[in-house]
């Protein structure tokens, strides 16, 4: 239907709806002036095809993009399936005119395109006010804009949305930290597991937990379950996060390792690098800029598309990017998280392609740097690394009564870890060394994180030593800036002492009367290589045969444990002590049990089941030997009870025909055959990965 004759001036109802919601927005934030109103344009502009106009490039000197980056613009998680293509076609554009002007040797055109592929997701993806129909309209009318050249107005708009979004009350604050993107916090209620008498039904974890399966990503569906909360946006939270952290750099990197540049330019793995583009987790974070790695995935379906971002990535991995960019790359904003045992951890998102290049060069680097790590370190093969260490502890304790376990751990390691250890360690490096310009891009200088507070204020995190929990590649360096330390300390051990890392968590078994020297001395390195100060409340020391080793009670009065020390999730000491744990143990699984009511859709109530709470069971029952008393036919049915069949009726508070008012056992029969039952049960839980207690 036309509203009008003119051929110039036709506008579908569809278009009259679009202008009349923008409109409308408009004159509500009239209504309101501390509202910022969004910029009302006129009738919607022909769609352009094409490239846009060489005239639209001056446009992008004027934005300052870390600036820009410091807005918290609502981005799409990936972008709709019918702009795929012209989305696909915008980031080649930006990508294509980047590699043209490095190869022209245009200074200013690379910036230009640099900005223009930063700003992208919050031009064309932010997202719209309407659903339907009409923010479909919208999307298009921003892309019809974009082939026109109309850059300014696209920027204009970005800042303008970012800015309603910070006038949102308190209450209603957008959690931009969070790949959903306008994901409303939830109140602490929310949160909260209903109690036994309580008929469970939907939240909004629940709800979450259900987004987060449909896209894939299990383990962050449990995490909305069960996993540490927000902490609140409170001047208490700030001050901890401000005061854990050392503002100032403590120790200047050497010169040689300063200005280090490779003798060969460095060269991303292809391969490696579209791999981790597919298996990118698709509820990541956002991150500064909006962007997002599905964003990003849509280059996949073009070779071409993908030798331009992978070009793209190797300049950033070499840390060849104009130094008017280059910082807005590595800007990051930090999420507060309680820490189950008190106080709160800080994780820092950065941009999603510098996230992207660093998983890219951990993946290709990491085994040099885990050889040059061996043998302290067992955190950078795989995940069966903690059962390895505790299994070795339990042997060598198992094995000589009287062999002493020494438990420490790091106060804050990550944070106060020194980065002139960690990036000189990586100078020594033959190959692993070609990524020094690009870690220099991070940890040369002071770091700075945006943190939002519960009214929206912006405060700034100031940082000058450690790194980022949440840049791929920091257990890596945190792994080479301890190692000089942990060398020390091992050529000072004597015959029969053994010295075990896992990042932070280390230990070492000896002879009662050397726990005390040995723990001197792991004090004295990581102080002086390192800058790590132990953690004396969290010191354990432990032995079979229950003689206290000597001047240990200095450290602590909860320093000597006789009944035993929990080793990466396993405990190791008497039968008491392990039953303890894992009654506890089991105590943390039935939060996951309970929640699971809360999710609305079964199908993904059974894969948080089956791919969360088997495999945990599985780790329960495989760090507790065969032979230990704990492992009993209770034991088992506690620990894989959820697997029972007729549980997925009682999620909807529904009853199968054949189970029995009551608790049911998944494996009904007598103590003398509950071998069989766990014979039974194993081939349901090895979904894990390989360890070498699975031949058990």
């Amino acid at each position: 239907m036309e509203i009008a004759t003119n051929q110039d001036a036709r506008v579908t109802l569809l278009e009259v709806a679009s202008r009349e919601l923008v409109l409308s927005f408009g004159r509500r934030s009239a209504a309101a002036p501390d509202r910022p109103a969004p910029v009302v344009r006129g009738p919607r502009r022909r769609r352009v095809e094409g490239p846009p106009p060489a005239a639209s490039r001056p446009q992008l000197d004027s934005l300052d993009l870390q600036g820009f980056f410091g807005l918290r613009v609502p981005t799409l998680r990936s972008c709709p399936g019918f702009l795929r293509g012209r989305w696909r076609f915008a980031l080649r554009f930006a990508l294509d005119a980047r590699r043209a002007a490095r190869a022209e040797r245009n200074d200013e055109a690379e910036v230009r395109a640099w900005k223009l592929f930063a700003a992208l997701p919050a031009m064309l993806l932010r997202r719209p006010r309407g659903q339907g129909g009409v923010g479909r309209a919208i999307l298009e009318q921003r892309f019809d804009d974009f082939g026109s050249g109309h850059w300014a107005e696209l920027l204009d708009d970005a800042r303008a949305s970012a800015a309603l979004d910070r006038s949102r009350p308190p209450g209603r604050q957008v959690n931009c930290n969070r790949g959903a993107g306008l994901t409303l916090q939830p109140p602490l209620d929310a949160c909260c597991s209903p109690g036994p008498a309580e008929i469970p039904g939907p939240s909004r974890r629940g709800q979450a937990a259900c987004s987060c399966v449909r896209l894939g990503d299990v383990s962050r569906g449990r995490q909305c379950l069960t996993g540490a909360a927000l902490a609140p946006g409170t001047a208490e939270t700030l001050q901890e996060l401000q005061g854990k952290r050392p503002r100032e750099v403590l120790t200047p990197l050497p010169q040689d390792v300063d200005t280090f540049q490779p003798t060969a330019p460095l060269v991303l793995d292809r391969k490696v690098f579209v791999n981790c583009l597919r298996t990118c987790p698709r509820g990541s974070a956002a991150g500064p800029g909006g962007g997002t790695f599905e964003q990003l995935r849509t280059l996949l379906d073009e070779d071409d598309a993908m030798e331009s971002l992978l070009d793209a990535a190797e300049c950033l991995a070499r840390g060849d990017i104009p130094s008017s960019v280059a910082p807005a790359f590595m800007m990051a904003r930090m999420t507060a998280l309680t820490k189950p045992g008190g106080g709160v951890r800080g994780i820092a998102a950065g941009t999603a392609f510098r996230r992207l290049v660093a998983r890219t060069l951990a993946r290709q680097f990491g085994p040099e740097i885990e050889a040059a790590c061996a043998p302290f370190q067992f955190a950078l093969s795989t995940r069966a690394g903690t059962d390895c260490v505790g299994h070795i502890v339990r042997f060598l304790t198992d094995k000589d009564p009287t062999a002493t376990l020494l438990s420490i751990d790091g106060v804050g390691a990550f944070d106060h870890v020194s980065r002139a250890a960690m990036l000189g360690k990586l100078h020594e490096l033959p190959g692993a060394s070609a990524m020094l310009p690009f870690v220099r891009l991070s940890y040369a200088q002071p770091s700075c994180y945006a943190w939002l507070d519960d009214a929206g204020r912006e405060h700034f995190v100031e940082q000058g030593e450690g790194g980022e929990q949440g840049d791929p590649l920091m257990p890596l360096l945190f792994s080479l800036g301890i190692h000089s330390a942990l060398q020390r300390v091992q050529s000072q051990l004597r015959e029969g002492e053994h010295l075990f890392a896992y990042l932070d968590d280390l230990y070492a078994v000896a002879q009662p009367e050397r726990i005390r020297d040995i723990y001197d001395a792991l004090a004295s390195a990581l102080d002086e290589h390192a800058c790590v100060q132990l953690h004396a409340g969290k010191t354990r020391v432990w032995n079979r045969s229950g003689v206290c080793p000597p001047d240990v009670a200095d450290l602590g009065d909860d320093v000597w444990n006789p009944a035993g020390i929990k080793v990466l999730g396993t405990p190791v000491g008497s039968d008491e002590f392990v039953e303890g744990l894992v009654e506890a143990r089991l105590a943390d699984e039935r939060l996951l049990w309970d929640a699971l009511p809360e999710v609305p859709d079964l199908q993904c109530a059974w894969q948080l089941l089956v791919q969360c709470a088997g495999p945990r069971a599985n780790h329960l029952l495989r760090i507790c030997l065969p032979r230990s008393p704990v492992v009993t036919p209770t034991t088992t049915t506690m620990a894989c009870g959820p697997l029972r069949r007729p549980s997925l009726a009682v999620f909807r508070g529904r009853r199968t025909r054949s189970q029995p008012p009551g608790p049911s056992p998944l494996f009904p029969c007598a103590s003398a055959v509950w071998g069989c039952a766990l014979r039974r049960a194993l081939p349901l839980l090895f979904t894990g990965p390989p360890t070498p207690m699975r031949s058990l």
